[in-house]
């Protein structure tokens, strides 16, 4: 499911440029990280999640969070950092996003 669900992601095409997809993934970890530092119960910070990512971050970064909820809760994370490596050219991950994902089952 892991390898599908990554060729599937790959294969899709943005009409924004990296610049852009480096603002959103760091959007969208920005998101994440203001979710963490709250005081919400988790499925409070599930939404505040949600609202927030679809109302401000777009292309690659927005598209894979669209798209996580198909893919197994384990390889969540390791599916966005993937794409956001093969957007970015570079290293990426988000701490906030990690521990949060880890808590959807």
């Amino acid at each position: 499911m892991f390898k599908k669900a990554f060729v599937i992601l790959l294969t899709l095409s943005s009409p924004f440029p990296v610049s852009s997809a480096v603002n959103n993934f760091d959007l969208m970890c920005g998101i994440y990280i203001e979710a963490i530092n709250t005081t919400m119960p988790l499925t409070e910070k599930y939404i505040y999640i949600d609202t927030r990512i679809k109302a401000t971050v777009k292309g690659e970064a927005r598209g894979i969070y669209l798209l996580k909820s198909q893919v197994d809760p384990a390889d969540r994370y390791n599916i966005v950092v993937k794409v956001a490596e093969h957007e970015l050219k570079k290293p990426w991950s988000c701490k906030a996003m990690k521990q949060i994902l880890d808590t959807v089952e």
